[in-house]
């Protein structure tokens, strides 16, 4: 409305705003325990996943402004959507001083970058970008792991904005896409020192 000091006119449409972003319906044909929800692009190759598993962030207070709830700008936690183009980092980060942060790296250091394979442990840095994100695998084969601590898959992050974030993700999930031994396409997220941390990575890392 653009009455702002009087009351709304008996004909100043009013209703409920619609839910943000998308809203799909779905049916189960019989009871189910465990639901799990995927969008897939017209490959067939799979860009989000859902499932009832997935840890719910507790409501922030309604009087808390925007900017100091943490979940104001970060989707709720799930993979991020891989890079439209080879060779990107893509890096999010909420909480605390980190608020709808963004990075985009697309030039990878090929001087620093790096992987070994004894370890299968991918290092990606950029010329673009302070960034970095080092993942080590349990092994190559394609598939969901859990970022817990002590585990086999280890997803080492630097994010760096108004504040710096530097840590191994826990509480999380890997998504192994694709690994060889020149090249890493993963996504995952997590938290690093209270700071919610999901990204994607498709890189080829070694020359």
């Amino acid at each position: 409305s653009m009455y702002t000091d009087t009351p709304i006119p008996p004909d100043e449409p009013r209703a409920e705003n619609p839910p943000d972003g998308a809203v799909i319906d779905y049916h189960l044909s019989r009871d189910a325990q465990r639901v799990t929800l995927e969008i897939v692009d017209a490959a067939g190759r799979v860009l989000r996943t859902f499932s009832s598993e997935d840890p719910t962030p507790a409501p922030a207070d309604a009087g808390t402004a925007d900017a100091a709830r943490p979940d104001a700008a970060v989707p709720p936690p799930g993979p991020t959507e891989l890079p439209s183009f080879e060779g990107a980092l893509v890096l999010y980060a909420n909480g605390g001083k980190f608020f709808g942060y963004k990075a985009v790296a697309r030039s990878v250091d090929l001087d620093a970058s790096k992987v070994d394979p004894a370890t299968n442990t991918y290092s990606a840095y950029f010329d673009d970008s302070t960034n970095r994100v080092v993942v080590t695998l349990p092994s190559r084969t394609p598939g969901t792991l859990d970022l817990s601590a002590g585990g086999p898959a280890k997803v080492d992050v630097l994010a760096v904005g108004d504040d710096r974030a530097e840590g191994l993700l826990t509480g999380g999930k890997l998504e192994v896409v694709e690994a060889t031994d020149k090249k890493l396409r993963a996504r995952f997220y997590g938290d690093v020192g209270g700071v919610k941390v999901h990204g994607a990575l498709d890189a080829v890392l070694v020359p």
